[in-house]
């Protein structure tokens, strides 16, 4: 499938972004914030999900690998689905919705165009079990960035639990990581 795409916005669409690619256009549908970030002609890095269902098909794509992770998590919830789970990013934002989980904000669920009380709930009461706490999702970021660098898994682990749990976003804790091994 494709996982990320790098290359030129060459158009706007209403949410989506056309992302040329080695001489293609790939229409990406993207969240209100990625898609009032970018500018035509400018180059850009999406982390992408390929949806394909019966007569439904897209390219959804986001800004950092949290807000992927998010959307094909709420994706395994009965009843949601691809522009459910887009709009649930674009309204609150992958920090607000994780917030709105963690203090089960039912309110802040329910402002999320197609949400209404009890799917907040199911989402909330789904989602709960479903996601690895932030530490551990840096985590495990973390040890990946690192592997592809070039390290072993065991000559980082104590490192990666260290930095994991100052609650970095990714880059950072990639530098601290760098700096603590180097």
């Amino acid at each position: 499938m494709i996982g990320r795409l790098r290359g030129k916005v060459v158009e706007k669409e209403e949410g989506a972004l056309v992302v040329e690619v080695c001489g293609v256009g790939y229409e990406v549908l993207v969240p209100t914030s990625l898609y009032s970030s970018c500018r035509p002609g400018e180059e850009v890095q999406i982390y992408t999900v390929y949806y394909q269902k019966e007569d439904d098909v897209g390219l959804y794509g986001f800004a950092t690998l949290e807000e992927k992770r998010l959307f094909r998590a709420l994706l395994k919830i009965s009843g949601i689905g691809p522009k459910t789970a887009l709009a649930v990013l674009s309204t609150l934002g992958a920090e607000g919705f994780l917030q709105a989980l963690e203090k089960e904000d039912i309110k802040a669920l329910s402002r999320v165009p197609g949400i209404g009380k009890k799917g907040a709930s199911r989402i909330i009461l789904e989602m709960r079990n479903a996601l690895p706490s932030r530490e551990q999702a840096v985590e495990g970021e973390l040890l990946q960035a690192l592997q592809a660098l070039g390290f072993k898994r065991a000559e980082v682990e104590d490192v990666v639990r260290e930095v994991g749990r100052q609650n970095l976003p990714l880059e950072e804790a990639v530098k601290e990581a760098l700096r603590r091994l180097g």
